[in-house]
């Protein structure tokens, strides 16, 4: 009995240094993930989700809510900033889909802010004004489906780029 005690006193004061061991071997395989966003000045584009680390990455596949949901952009003119998201679509089966992006991998969301489906159209409008500068989101909330489907969840943002 005296033995066993032993052998578990031992465990649970080595515990914590076994973990922040374990911490530190994980924490070099942690995702680094980036965007991109390369468009054109009608609205047309795709952002590019870069995996600059040495783990694999799952993101949200578009045509599901969670995928669409995904990607949004700022446009910014005249000290005034507007947030474009894509409206809500109907989708005849609506199920979450991801991909998986390689270490030192890319995945191309492409999108066309001209074809009707983003709003404020207003916004959208004021790609062709001239000092309008836009600022691509990629975010994705932690949610029960983004844990069960080891997506990656948080918020990326590409430096402005001036359309002109």
């Amino acid at each position: 009995m005296r033995r066993r005690l032993i052998i578990v006193l031992v465990l649970v004061l080595l515990a914590p240094q076994v973990l922040a061991q374990k911490e530190a071997e994980v924490a070099p395989g942690l995702p680094t993930v980036q965007i991109e966003l390369e468009m054109n000045a009608t609205g047309k584009g795709k952002v590019v989700v870069v995996n600059r680390g040495s783990a694999k990455v799952r993101l949200w596949r578009p045509g599901n809510r969670w995928g669409d949901e995904t990607l949004s952009f700022n446009l910014a003119w005249d000290n005034h900033t507007e947030r474009v998201t894509r409206k809500p679509q109907i989708y005849t089966r609506n199920v979450p889909a991801s991909v998986v992006v390689a270490s030192n991998g890319k995945q191309d969301i492409p999108f066309d802010l001209g074809d009707g489906s983003w709003e404020p159209a207003a916004a959208v409008e004021r790609l062709s004004a001239t000092g309008t500068k836009i600022t691509a989101i990629y975010s994705v909330r932690k949610s029960p489906e983004a844990l069960s489907h080891h997506v990656w969840t948080g918020e990326l943002r590409s430096p402005p780029a001036r359309l002109e």
